[in-house]
């Protein structure tokens, strides 16, 4: 009979701009009273001002922005104690540089994917962001992902709904984290 893995201690809430991972990822490190690390904060100049003009961000722009975060991940993270972190992780090849530097099974990706019309009001109505709406296309353009490698998925049951309210949300992720194996 084989065990299961145990649940992570590193979470990364991802997905595409306005899908509200930073909200939800700062209520998951609340309620779980862990540090909350918001990747954003470690973009460099370049790249802020690159997006906040309207342009991707090419993978070679976003490299060192991953591997400072897998950095953080690494010097930040105690098992068992958790760290919450925020970022875009749109990628399978982002996703395997940020969990880099910790051993198989510590890094739990949750990816929050809101419908595009959500997303397209959430991003119309924030302010103080440098990432335009202009790129959401881009965004939606480059996630990729398979269901197995998530911890995760959280979205509408369909297309005519809202996400859940973030503070439902991130209860969900605190349950499944706390569930004994």
């Amino acid at each position: 009979m084989s065990s299961s893995p145990p649940n992570p201690s590193v979470v990364i809430v991802m997905g595409v701009s306005g899908c509200g991972k930073s909200t939800v990822a700062s209520l998951v490190a609340q309620r779980l009273r862990c540090p909350f690390i918001e990747g954003d904060r470690y973009h460099s100049e370049e790249n802020i001002a690159k997006m906040r003009s309207g342009q991707p961000l090419s993978d070679n722009d976003r490299a060192d922005w991953l591997t400072t975060l897998a950095s953080i991940i690494h010097t930040s993270s105690n098992p068992p104690q958790f760290l919450v972190l925020s970022c875009s992780a749109l990628k399978p090849e982002y996703r395997n540089t940020l969990s880099s530097t910790t051993s198989p099974g510590t890094v739990g990706f949750v990816l929050l994917e809101p419908t595009k019309r959500e997303l397209q009001w959430r991003l119309g109505h924030r302010q103080s962001h440098f990432m335009p709406s202009s790129l959401l296309d881009s965004q939606l353009q480059t996630l990729s992902y398979c269901e197995s490698e998530l911890f995760m998925h959280l979205k509408p049951k369909n297309a005519d709904e809202l996400m859940a309210p973030a503070e439902e949300l991130a209860s969900m992720v605190v349950n499944k984290l706390l569930l004994p194996h």
